[in-house]
């Protein structure tokens, strides 16, 4: 019920607070024609719909960051050597493409970008690519800061000596607590600075919601 969930958290207007995803830049590549009829025809459905064109517009200026307080919500998470400051500086530069007439060019290259290593040599679109990528992509990186991809197991079966994004968080950063998803094989993981909420949701599980008042979780199961 994807067009439907679409139109539910757009009418809710302030009431609601959403960063972008992986799934949501695919459903905004298809919209501006950045990827191929094959994956066109897997979201007709929903591209068809009447109301499109306002929905994909709505969807287009979601931040890829939301930070109230000391609470950093984020798709997937941030580069460790990031500091607070250069992540909200990331998602203000990729957000005015999002919002621009180049969103078309930007999500092309990003669909088709591979590049693993962060630096800050990066420029133009293949820098907010990469930026796309670590907020909504990121889960693991090499000992030599390269970001695996590929990796969406439970960490309890890495072999390769992976270590997710959270165990290097810059300690500048420590007095935020970063929330997060994404990573739907890592399940809920709550510790000191960071909350996972990925509980399988899509897969079967539930879907499930921390209150930040006081940390208690909730969790509703799928209605078949």
């Amino acid at each position: 019920n994807s067009i439907q969930v679409l139109r539910w958290a757009k009418d809710l207007n302030n009431n609601i607070i959403t960063v972008l995803g992986n799934h949501d830049l695919h459903l905004l590549s298809i919209y501006h024609g950045s990827v191929n009829n094959k994956q066109y025809l897997k979201m007709k459905h929903i591209i068809k719909a009447s109301d499109i064109d306002e929905l994909m517009l709505w969807l287009s200026k979601r931040p890829l960051l939301h930070i109230e307080k000391y609470n950093v919500l984020v798709h997937a998470g941030i580069f460790p050597t990031w500091t607070i400051k250069q992540a909200i500086k990331y998602n203000q530069l990729v957000q005015q493409t999002l919002t621009s007439k180049n969103i078309s060019t930007l999500l092309k290259i990003w669909q088709n970008y591979k590049n693993n290593i962060w630096n800050n040599t990066l420029i133009g679109y293949e820098k907010q690519a990469m930026i796309l990528n670590i907020f909504t992509k990121i889960r693991t990186l090499t000992k030599s800061r390269q970001i695996n991809y590929n990796f969406k197991d439970n960490p309890s079966t890495n072999t390769k000596k992976l270590t997710p994004w959270f165990n290097n968080i810059k300690y500048s950063n420590k007095n935020f607590f970063f929330i997060f998803g994404h990573w739907s094989k890592l399940g809920i993981v709550y510790k000191k600075n960071f909350v996972s909420l990925d509980s399988g949701c899509v897969y079967g599980g539930s879907l499930t919601a921390i209150r930040l008042e006081d940390h208690q979780f909730f969790s509703q199961k799928i209605l078949q």
